[in-house]
């Protein structure tokens, strides 16, 4: 019954440790279910967006005698060696038969077909007809459209198979998407054409196998179910294709069993963005744990302060130390275990509310009864030292309470800080070092490192500490200043310097409660510039569409938010010894199709660097060819044949045959996208004398006749230290010659002397690592054309936009496209369309249509992928491990509020006996907390903004999907995020300061018998 009424005398503080204790449990099942079911969608997400022969593994062997039985086999396989935490793991298994080699069809018209052949049996929901019909029998077949084009079978042609079993060919097909990990990238199923030029396939029925007198090769692609993908399966998965090959391999020791695919490389970056996002996630929250058991330190102290007087009263009538440490135990258990329970409640209720079932790991659980178990302890211990404390006689006759062991104590207080100082300057310099949360493994990836993420927690407290500690420092200083104020602005001053002691903890948790708004405002605001900017790098522009064949220039055409178009090539290029990307890309479009990001790509210098004035007519739209006429020149000097190279309106680059007709030559433009424009010729010359003049003109033929005209730019060119035996034509485009030139091919180009090698701006990392730097002059290999090109640097940047490594070289397309050519290697034409746009929502509109328009096709935004938004949790975690800090300092302040206006009773009795009014008692209270709170966010300011320069650009940086190293992370604030920090701070300040002046009035108007001293009730 005692306990019950001390319990109730004390109502405050137990409900705000009630208040506590429910936070901290709820923010443990809370946000640990967040973390968990962000994890698994993220994880769901990067599954589902692996693409190509990153999304899965293929397991072949050949066909087995017993085909069904090897197939259950292997199924089997796959569930007992994929398993994460004792089941398997959820897998997509499609099998399919192929031939080794290519057979030999017969045809009754024409010659014999040979192609390999293929049983697939979910080949019509994975494909899309080209021609014809899905065959419904088993003497019909299909065949891919690009194979069969190539060998000249169409639907409805019969042919034979090695043993005489005819087939109709009733389809040709390609396949839905390039994407698709059914397909793993398979050359065959894509483009027709395997590794070793053979063609295929054409798609048989099983029952055929036997009559194409081969084995088969049957292959089982095996690809993870993104939609039961748990994060905890994602190293399952990693290992998966090595667990699976075992597993066959043991079963069928004689069998060569083969693996194909990369899943492994497909899954890493997956576990990576999940480690970050959890790395990320656990420094904020490390703050609100430490803040969180200074809170219930203060609050244990604070009922020990108010029971001081009751203590006594009670050991003074025999009440033992185990009765008070069992009470205080039981109030603990009584207070804090409905408080878990409410907070984890709440909890769950939250996030069922909003419609997600959370996933709540077994750990979270584990904090939630810490949230229970620390009240209590921590009452114990205050209880255990209440009760201990002895009484001395004072000079004065009264009996003043003293606490053993006070040395013993500042002592242990000044090993604490120092253990901080030296624990936060470890923890920094660790987090320093690795650059991020996550340390390097001695076998490979990366794991959450303890000290460093520790870090942001551990320095917000030893600054705070610091702070603190100096506070007493700063109340000398307003001694000193109320010596020379009046009144109670004088007494407000000395009150608080002279409880000075008394201020630090509700100082320090307004520190950690600024620091912790801080921390997650510009924590959010770098993170979101620096993603963005990353990924628009990446991308380039704001929609990028990829295909293997030439997408059609309606693509370009104008829609809403447009602002620019530009059709590019990608090639992979040697400088030095690097092996890096080089992007085409016209001058005249760069500036509206590439997306400026501040202090790293510059859309107009890489126009002005890379432009290169040169000659290039267009061909009129109607026409469809062109005539190319020598007037002056002899006819039996003139050209007998050539090619006019000529480039698309989508950056198709193409030679059209030029043959004599007439007094010139003729060609006839092929099938594309007009208008063309002339990039040159390239003219077969007979035996040609010194002093030679052949002038050049041409002219549309077709539907148009217009003159094409050429300015006298049109000049002979080579390859790079070739000696052609050709100068320019004066005046004129054509050539002269110096001296005998022997018959063969002489190239006609638009040369400007800054022409004479490609100018090229490059990554400031491949600059580095390449020793070249800008007016340097170098040669660069193009890997797929066969040759080289010579370059000059005309500028070194720090990323080059497109690239996902941020490290390239970029360059006009035409002036790529002519250099290529002069150096004779094949041809560079445009495989992509990059589109800017003005807004993420027009953006989102043309990336939607295009991937309709162009089902082949891939479409990046430059806007995170699905997959990525996992980190975007973290993000979430940070503001509201932030927002929980500042309510765990709103419930600390408002306890101490509560315990120092009931302590300072007393106080209101005697000023008001000098004649100070309420008001003016209630003006000198609110300047003193008003001080003290002005003091506390100060610190927490500079505290804050020390912990944000040190380490959040690091800390951002580690939650940034492949991140690039040249784009600089410079640390951002949110700045809707802050100003609602603020105005939150800003409005909790005015209210716990009109709290405290209506405390104070009231406490001033009341009858002297009605005020007493808080410390004497259990005397009364």
């Amino acid at each position: 019954m005692l306990a019950a009424k001390r319990m109730r005398r004390r109502a405050a503080v137990f409900v705000a440790l009630f208040g506590v204790v429910a936070l901290l449990s709820g923010l443990s099942i809370g946000l640990s279910g967040y973390l968990e079911s962000a994890s698994s969608t993220g994880a769901r997400a990067g599954v589902a967006g692996l693409r190509g022969i990153e999304a899965g593994f293929r397991v072949v062997t050949p066909v087995a005698r017993d085909a069904a039985a090897q197939d259950a086999r292997i199924r089997a396989d796959v569930r007992d060696a994929v398993r994460a935490g004792g089941s398997p793991v959820a897998m997509i298994v499609s099998r399919d038969v192929v031939s080794g080699n290519a057979i030999a069809f017969d045809r009754a018209a024409g010659g014999p077909v040979r192609s390999s052949v293929a049983s697939i049996p979910d080949l019509p929901s994975r494909a899309r007809l080209i021609s014809g019909r899905w065959p419904r029998n088993a003497g019909e077949a299909s065949m891919q459209a690009d194979a069969a084009a190539s060998l000249g079978v169409k639907a409805g042609d019969r042919l034979a198979l090695p043993s005489g079993a005819p087939v109709t060919v009733t389809a040709t097909w390609r396949v839905s998407s390039a994407a698709d990990p059914r397909w793993l990238e398979d050359d065959v199923a894509l483009s027709g054409i395997d590794l070793d030029s053979s063609r295929g396939w054409i798609v048989i029925d099983p029952s055929l196998w036997t009559a194409t007198e081969q084995q088969g090769l049957a292959r089982w692609t095996v690809r993870p179910d993104a939609s039961r993908v748990r994060a905890d399966q994602l190293d399952a998965l990693l290992h998966a294709p090595d667990a699976v090959s075992k597993a066959v391999q043991r079963d069928d020791p004689q069998a060569n069993v083969q693996v194909e695919g990369l899943l492994q490389l497909g899954i890493e970056p997956i576990q990576q963005n999940l480690r970050a996002a959890a790395a990320v996630s656990t420094a904020p929250l490390i703050v609100v744990g430490l803040l969180g058991l200074i809170t219930l330190l203060e609050l244990a102290g604070m009922l020990g302060q108010f029971r001081s007087g009751e203590t006594v009263l009670l050991r003074a009538r025999g009440t033992s130390p185990r009765r008070f440490l069992l009470e205080s135990v039981v109030e603990g258990l009584i207070t804090a275990v409905p408080a878990a329970v409410v907070g984890a409640a709440l909890a769950l209720g939250v996030s069922s509310y909003g419609g997600r079932t959370l996933e709540i790991p077994a750990f979270a659980w584990v904090g939630a009864v810490a949230a229970a178990v620390v009240p209590v302890v921590v009452l114990a211990i205050t209880a255990a030292r209440s009760s201990r404390d002895r009484m001395l006689p004072s000079r004065r006759g009264a009996r003043p309470l003293i606490r053993g062991g006070t040395r013993l104590r500042s002592t242990l207080a000044v090993g604490a800080l120092l253990l901080m100082l030296l624990l936060a300057v470890v923890s920094v310099s660790q987090f320093l070092v690795y650059g991020s949360p996550l340390a390097p493994l001695a076998g490979g990836g990366v794991a959450i490192d303890p000290l460093a993420v520790s870090a942001p927690a551990l320095a917000i407290a030893a600054i705070g500490l610091l702070g603190v500690a100096a506070f007493p420092l700063i109340a000398r200083g307003l001694e000193r200043w109320a010596r020379r104020a009046r009144d109670l602005d004088a007494l407000a001053l000395r009150q608080l310097a002279r409880r000075s002691r008394s201020s630090l903890a509700p100082i320090l948790v307004i520190v950690f409660a600024v620091s912790g708004l801080l921390l997650g405002a510009c924590y959010s605001g770098t993170w979101l510039v620096s993603s963005h900017d990353t990924r628009q790098v990446q991308v380039g522009t704001s929609v990028r569409v990829t295909a293997s064949a030439p997408l059609p220039p309606s693509i370009a055409r104008a829609e809403p938010g447009q602002t620019g178009a530009a059709q590019v090539a990608r090639e992979d290029a040697e400088l030095g010894q690097d092996i890096v990307s080089v992007i085409g890309i016209p001058a005249d479009r760069i500036a509206s199709a590439v997306v400026p990001v501040g202090g790293a790509v510059d859309p107009a210098l890489l126009a002005r660097r890379v432009t290169v004035h040169a000659d290039r007519p267009l061909i009129p739209a109607a026409a469809t060819g062109v005539a190319v006429r020598f007037p002056g020149a002899p006819p039996d000097l003139r050209p007998t044949g050539g090619a006019l190279i000529a480039v698309d309106a989508v950056g198709a680059e193409t030679n059209v045959n030029l043959l004599p007709a007439g007094d010139g030559l003729e060609g006839t433009l092929p099938a594309g996208a007009a208008p063309w424009t002339v990039h040159g010729f390239d003219l077969l010359l007979p035996d040609l004398p010194a002093g030679t003049k052949i002038p050049l003109d041409v002219q549309a033929t077709g539907g148009s006749s217009a003159a094409i005209r050429l300015d006298a730019s049109w000049a002979p060119v080579g390859p790079a230290g070739a000696r052609i035996g050709a100068v320019p034509l004066s005046g004129h485009a054509g050539l002269r010659t110096l001296a005998m030139r022997e018959a063969g091919y002489l190239m006609l180009q638009s040369v400007q002397p800054e022409s004479e090698r490609l100018p090229v701006v490059i990554s400031r990392t491949l600059a580095d690592s390449a020793g070249v730097s800008v007016h340097a002059t170098a040669t660069m290999g193009l890997v797929s054309k066969g040759g080289t090109v010579p370059v000059v640097v005309v500028g070194v940047v720090p990323v080059i936009p497109g690239i996902a490594s941020g490290e390239g070289v970029i360059a006009d397309l035409a002036a790529l496209q002519d250099a290529a050519s002069r150096e004779g290697l094949l041809q560079v034409s445009s495989g992509e369309w990059w589109i800017a746009t003005t807004t993420p929502t027009a953006a989102a509109a043309i990336a939607r249509a295009e991937s309709t328009a162009h089902p082949e096709a891939v479409v990046a935004l430059a806007a995170p992928t699905s997959a990525d938004r996992v980190l975007e949790s973290a993000r979430v975690v940070v503001w509201i491990a932030a927002a929980a800090t500042a309510l765990l300092a709103v419930l600390a302040i408002t306890s101490g509020l509560v315990a120092e206006l009931r302590s300072r009773e007393a106080e209101a009795r005697v000023l008001r006996a000098l004649g100070a009014s309420p008001r003016d008692q209630a003006r000198g209270r609110v300047r003193e907390w008003a001080l003290l709170l002005g003091v506390g966010i100060i610190l927490g300011l500079v505290d804050g903004a020390v912990v944000c320069a040190l380490l959040v650009p690091s800390l951002a940086r580690t939650a940034i999907p492949n991140a690039i190293d040249q784009l600089r992370t410079t640390l951002n604030i949110d700045l809707a995020g802050g100003l609602l920090s603020a105005v939150a701070l800003v409005a909790t300040v005015l209210l716990l300061l009109a709290i405290v002046a209506r405390a104070v009035r009231a406490q001033a108007r009341r009858p002297a018998s009605a005020l007493g001293d808080s410390g004497s009730g259990a005397e009364r």
